[in-house]
């Protein structure tokens, strides 16, 4: 009888509950990423005229993130070779080759990659003054936002 009545009180038990909320919090900071293809400009001939040619960087950037995307400040960029000759070269934003890419392009950000176009140009006349050789030079593509 004993056992009875301990099987009967425990199933009068009845539970309570009590609540709070929980406040749930997160920060979206901005963020970019870029890579660069190479440029080149292929082999050429020393009388060769004016040479353009490009390359596409991919920029990833938070969504609704402005942002600028320039190559580091150079008035001049020089290709060189293992001799110290140089051969100028330009850099732009527009394939008419009338935005410096010193000035940059801007853009907002779309959450994926977003593919922009880097043009390069080389002027006629140039590639006369060079020495047959391999001549070769290194720029920094930047994001700025």
């Amino acid at each position: 009888m004993l056992c009875a009545s301990a099987t009967t009180f425990a199933s009068t038990i009845t539970s309570e509950k009590v609540s709070a909320n929980m406040n749930v919090y997160l920060t979206v900071l901005k963020a970019c990423t870029v890579s660069v293809s190479d440029m080149n400009f292929g082999s050429q001939f020393s009388n060769a005229g004016e040479q353009t040619t490009d390359a596409t960087a991919s920029v990833t950037c938070t969504q609704g993130t402005n942002y600028k995307l320039t190559a580091d400040a150079a008035d001049e960029y020089m290709l060189e070779d293992n001799s110290g000759n140089k051969v100028s070269y330009a850099l732009y934003t527009d394939q008419a080759g009338k935005i410096p890419m010193t000035t940059g392009t801007a853009e907002t950000g779309t959450g994926s990659a977003q593919q922009v176009k880097i043009y390069g140009k080389i002027a006629a006349n140039t590639l006369k003054q060079a020495p047959a050789g391999v001549y070769k030079d290194t720029v920094s593509i930047l994001v700025d936002y």
